[in-house]
C-alpha cells in the first residue's frame, strides 16, 4: 500500500509535453522526490526548453529537462542564447548543474553521397547545419 510523504522543500521544475525521455525523466523524478519526502515538485509540461534553462540559469525555476547541447550555446552566448552574448552566456550558464542525464533519443547521421561523409570522424573541420526548431522550441516558441 502506497502512503503520502510530505517534504519541507518546494520546487519548479519545467519540462517539455508529455510523451517523451525529456518529460517522463523529470516526471518521475518528481514523483519519486514527493513520495520519498525529499521535495514537493510543481512540474510545468509543454515548455519550450530553450526558454526553460534559461529560467534556470537566472534563478526563476529550479529544475528543467534540457537537451545537452543548450548550456554548451548558453555558454558561448550563441544560437538561441545569440542576444543575451558571450560574456552574460557564460555568466548565467555557471548557475547550471546536471542533475540526472538521460538518453534523449538516437542519432543519425545524414549527408548528400556528393558531400563523401562515411562517418562520424569525417565531420571534422565541417560545418555543421542542425535544421530549424523543432518539437517545443517550433510549436511553443
Amino acid at each position: 500500500m502506497a502512503t503520502a510523504s510530505y517534504a519541507d522543500t518546494n520546487l519548479t521544475a519545467e519540462t517539455a509535453s508529455p510523451g517523451g525521455a525529456t518529460h517522463l525523466s523529470l516526471a518521475h523524478m518528481t514523483e519519486i522526490a514527493g513520495t520519498m519526502g525529499i521535495a514537493n515538485i510543481q512540474l510545468a509540461d509543454g515548455q519550450t526548453l530553450t526558454n526553460s534553462i534559461q529560467n534556470v540559469a537566472e534563478g526563476k525555476t529550479d529544475i528543467a529537462g534540457t537537451p545537452y547541447i543548450l548550456p554548451f550555446l548558453m555558454n558561448r552566448g550563441v544560437g538561441p542564447y545569440g542576444s543575451l552574448g558571450a560574456e552574460k552566456g557564460s555568466e548565467l550558464a555557471g548557475n547550471l548543474r546536471a542533475i540526472n542525464p538521460f538518453v534523449l533519443g538516437i542519432f543519425f547521421l545524414f549527408a548528400y553521397d556528393s558531400k563523401n561523409i562515411g562517418g562520424w570522424d569525417d565531420l571534422k573541420g565541417r560545418k555543421i547545419y542542425n535544421g530549424p526548431p523543432r518539437g517545443g522550441a517550433l510549436t511553443n516558441a
